[in-house]
C-alpha cells in the first residue's frame, strides 16, 4: 500500500479506543453539545497533551499510521455514541440498546432535523497534526451504528435518518480532511447484529 508516496508493505495502526492518561479530563468533549465554542485554551492544551501522549505511544510502538486514539470521552459510550449524538442535536434519553454487548448503553432521541451543530473530530485532528509527522489517521463511529443508537421521533424512515446522519458527519469528515489528515475510518461496530440501514 503506499502512504505518501512510500510502499508500505502491510501498514500497521491502532484502531478504536486507546486509554485515556489517568490525568486527562474530557469534561469540555462530555459537556459539549454544540452551543458554544470549541475548547477554551486550558481545554485545547489538555487536549493536545493527551492526543500526544498517545501519538508517542504508537511511534514508539512502530506504528506506520497514528491514530487519534479516541481521547474524546472518558467511558466507553460516551467516546463511541454519545460524543456524535451530542453534536447533532440529540437528547440523550431513550431506552437501552438491544446489542448484546452493547445493552448497557442507552439510544439517543431525536425529535428534529438532524444537523451537525458542533465540531465532532476537528479539535482532535488539528491535535494529532501537532502531535506527529507521521501518516495520520481519525476514527469515526460509523453512520449504521449512529443510525442504530437513535430513538427517532422524526424521521419516517431509517433510511431517511441515516443519510441525514451521513450529512452531518460529512461536513466534519471533509473539514477534517482538509487539515491534511491522511486516513479516515468509520467504524461500523454493530454489522454482526445484520441490521438493514435501509429497511
Amino acid at each position: 500500500m503506499k502512504i505518501r508516496e512510500q510502499e508500505v508493505l502491510i501498514p500497521t495502526s491502532m484502531v478504536g479506543n486507546y486509554p485515556n492518561p489517568r490525568w486527562w479530563d474530557a469534561s469540555w468533549a462530555r459537556h459539549f453539545h454544540g452551543d458554544r465554542e470549541p475548547p477554551d485554551s486550558m481545554n485545547r492544551e489538555a487536549l493536545e497533551d493527551a492526543v500526544a501522549a498517545v501519538a508517542l505511544d504508537q511511534e514508539n510502538a512502530g506504528l506506520d499510521i497514528i491514530a487519534d486514539g479516541r481521547v474524546h470521552g472518558d467511558n466507553y459510550a460516551d467516546t463511541a455514541v454519545y460524543h456524535y449524538l451530542r453534536r447533532m442535536g440529540y437528547d440523550l434519553r431513550g431506552g437501552h440498546l438491544g446489542f448484546p454487548i452493547y445493552s448497557r448503553l442507552h439510544s439517543g432521541t431525536i425529535e428534529q432535523e438532524i444537523k451537525r451543530h458542533g465540531a465532532m473530530m476537528v479539535e482532535q485532528a488539528r491535535a494529532l497534526k501537532r502531535a506527529t509527522s507521521k501518516p495520520t489517521k481519525v476514527q469515526y463511529t460509523g453512520v449504521q451504528v449512529l443510525a442504530q443508537c437513535t430513538n427517532d421521533l422524526y424521521y419516517k424512515s431509517s433510511r431517511d435518518r441515516a443519510l441525514a446522519i451521513a450529512k452531518a458527519m460529512n461536513e466534519d469528515i471533509l473539514e477534517v480532511d482538509s487539515l491534511g489528515i491522511d486516513f479516515i475510518q468509520l467504524d461500523e461496530f454493530t454489522w454482526p447484529y445484520f441490521w438493514e440501514l435501509y429497511a
